[in-house]
């Protein structure tokens, strides 16, 4: 299972521009950080930041006595820079995305923005659906601001062996609640793809990149300014 996330990325660079600054920081262990670049196109860049981490661990014995050592991880958060240099990728992202993000500042003098993205997941995934001509079925929804009460709301989660969103339909007016999540099972390709509102994505499957492929063309579509 891979985890994606995407972001909106602004910056005045050019794509050619932002590599060149991204082969001027490379990894070295005088600093214990750097970028690798691995790929550089017309209409996007594949790259990773590579962080040394050294952590002191204390063992203690039978015997009450301890005894500290060194231990040394390296944190590799890979990214993709996409669409002319419009949205940013994060591929597994984890504790290294903020780093990655100040040394992009760095790198480019501060000529770059990343801003989150939230979308609609079930229209996001309306939208891949009809793109990639994929038949699937929601077997797992989560939504919020459902109105149960005067004053009150709820946030619930359906799950199922079949199309829980049409379940839901029955239950209450889709119009008026908010989606967070959708789970969505391929029966013809296998495996599932668990799409959310804050434009992430966790993928388990055999066409893992096929799938990603319709997840980024639709993702776009399915933002607040479309």
């Amino acid at each position: 299972m891979t985890r994606y996330r995407w972001f909106d990325f602004k910056t005045r660079l050019s794509l050619s521009d932002l590599a060149g600054r991204l082969r001027d920081g490379p990894y070295t262990d005088e600093k214990g950080g750097g970028f690798i670049l691995d790929q550089v196109r017309s209409d996007f860049i594949v790259a990773s930041y590579v962080e040394r981490v050294t952590r002191i661990e204390e063992v203690t014995d039978p015997f009450g006595r301890s005894q500290r050592y060194e231990r040394t991880e390296y944190d590799l958060q890979r990214f993709r820079v996409l669409d002319h240099g419009s949205t940013i990728e994060m591929v597994s992202p984890s504790r290294s995305s903020n780093t990655l993000i100040t040394r992009l500042l760095e790198a480019t003098d501060f000529d770059v923005t990343v801003a989150p993205i939230s979308i609609d997941p079930m229209d996001w995934w309306s939208r891949f659906s009809r793109l990639m001509s994929v038949q699937g079925v929601l077997d797992r929804v989560e939504v919020r601001n459902l109105l149960v009460g005067e004053g009150a709301l709820a946030q619930i989660k359906v799950e199922g062996g079949g199309d829980v969103a049409e379940v839901l339909r029955r239950m209450v007016d889709l119009e008026i609640v908010t989606f967070d999540k959708v789970r969505v099972r391929f029966p013809l390709k296998s495996g599932w793809a668990l799409m959310t509102a804050n434009a992430a994505v966790e993928i388990k499957s055999a066409s893992e990149v096929e799938l990603l492929g319709g997840l980024r063309k639709s993702l776009r579509a399915s933002g607040p300014d479309a």
